[in-house]
């Protein structure tokens, strides 16, 4: 009798447990859900004042399942697939203009850990 008592209450503890991290989660997924309509609005509005070209080159990169669309540049190099940037481009980048690497594609952009020197 004893063992099945504790089995009981430490089956109800367990219950209410779950229900709690039950509620806990339904929480949390309705406010992603939100954060994720909200952000979803954002992009709309923004990509209406992006260039067109751009724009279709973007989400084919996306499509393409690529982990990273846009990359930084690093060492001199595409933070994507590391072929080196032509040091007038890599100047062009740091100044803000929109490149995209010729061998895979993904836009390269400055970042605070960009770097034009090259690691020997």
């Amino acid at each position: 009798r004893e063992k099945l008592e504790e089995a009981r209450r430490h089956h109800e503890r367990e219950l209410d447990r779950a229900r709690k991290r039950k509620d806990i989660l339904s929480r949390r997924a309705v406010e992603l859900r939100q954060e994720l309509e909200s952000l979803e609005r954002k992009r709309e509005a923004l990509a209406s004042e992006i260039n067109i070209r751009f724009l279709r080159k973007y989400e084919q990169l996306r499509a393409s399942g690529k982990a990273e669309a846009v990359v930084g540049l690093s060492n001199g190099n595409c933070g994507g697939c590391l072929t080196v940037v032509p040091p007038q481009n890599a100047l062009e980048i740091r100044q803000g203009i929109l490149y995209h690497c010729p061998i895979c594609g993904r836009f390269i952009v400055w970042s605070e850990d960009s770097s034009l020197a090259r690691k020997s």
